[in-house]
């Protein structure tokens, strides 16, 4: 039996489909901010949609109907497929090659309520507001709060989204934090970031790593239109590796994150391009990494059946279209 100590049982109090445990073993901190599903947007992000685009952004979506001879919606000429540059298997839900994007030229499209197919051929990364894998929080001594996962993971699954207040940067005058996600988008006209630090879910507390176990992947919610403001896409985390149970999920921050704040990195990898002055003690070597991943992918094939995403998630998720612009 485990003798981790629980401050919470959940940190979302109901609003996820699978309880986050609060895991603090060294003190009684918890963290403050409003636990929530869906993002938030500034006066500054309303007031420009107002101005663009008459107060709403359109909405396009693929025109597929039911195949009875395949039994299935979306084909390779649906048009939310054809005009995604990222490929995903609905069936697995994995994003193929997910090391092979790049975040801001490369997106997704999803299928929804505006699609004819009304988003029942789950072509969606994201199909609704909530976690996807079961994880919980736990606190660390050198770095506070991480993200562990509580089942395994495979290459190309998708794990959460990142939430948070949508803000436009040059208006919004946001000082640069822990808790900020960029976005580019309408053509790089405007800079629109999420910022997590007031309020988000889970994913706020997902710690950096030079050799991240996740990216982020652009994610739309119907086809963008290249004359307006095209929807406010989405941040999905995917693992672009296989990820055991118990480990600490992380992204890459980018190195300007350190060099703005004059940081120290703690990933302790291979790779760690700012260092710690205790990286030579604690970092593993090239073989012992490269065993680690090996075992990763092992484990991970056996116990295939267990990545699945937290049950009902997608049936649950798939019957509301997200309310989000």
């Amino acid at each position: 039996m485990s003798n981790d100590r629980i401050l919470m049982k959940d940190l979302s109090e109901g609003k996820e489909l699978f309880p986050i445990r609060v895991i603090n073993n060294y003190n009684k901190y918890l963290p403050g901010f409003a636990y929530n599903i869906g993002n938030d947007f500034s006066e500054s992000v309303n007031d420009e949609i107002r101005k663009e685009n008459g107060g709403k952004i359109p909405v396009k979506g693929c025109h597929c109907e039911f195949d009875e001879k395949t039994q299935t919606w979306c084909g390779p000429d649906c048009e939310c497929e054809s005009r995604s540059a990222i490929s995903f298997d609905p069936k697995n839900r994995i994003v193929e090659n997910p090391l092979s994007y790049d975040f801001y030229e490369e997106f997704y499209i999803e299928c929804g309520l505006h699609c004819y197919c009304r988003g029942k051929c789950n072509r969606r990364i994201l199909p609704g507001p909530h976690a996807l894998k079961k994880l919980h929080l736990e606190y660390f001594r050198d770095k506070g709060y991480g993200v562990i996962v509580d089942q395994p993971v495979s290459t190309g699954m998708p794990i959460c989204e990142y939430r948070g207040l949508v803000s436009i940067r040059e208006k919004d005058m946001l000082n640069p934090s822990h808790y900020q996600e960029d976005l580019l988008v309408d053509n790089k006209r405007i800079h629109f970031i999420i910022d997590a630090a007031e309020s988000g879910n889970v994913s706020r507390f997902i710690n950096h790593s030079c050799a991240a176990n996740l990216i982020q992947i652009c994610v739309y919610s119907s086809i963008p239109s290249l004359r307006k403001i095209p929807p406010i896409p989405r941040v999905a985390l995917v693992a672009c590796r296989d990820i055991r149970p118990g480990t600490e999920l992380t992204f890459d921050y980018g190195s300007e994150y350190f060099k703005d704040r004059n940081l120290r990195c703690l990933c302790y990898e291979l790779c760690c391009f700012n260092p710690a002055d205790d990286w030579a003690l604690k970092t593993k070597n090239l073989r012992e990494t490269q065993n680690q991943t090996r075992s990763n992918k092992k484990f991970n094939e056996r116990h295939f059946d267990e990545t699945k995403d937290i049950q009902n998630v997608i049936e649950l998720d798939s019957d509301d279209d997200d309310d989000d612009f």
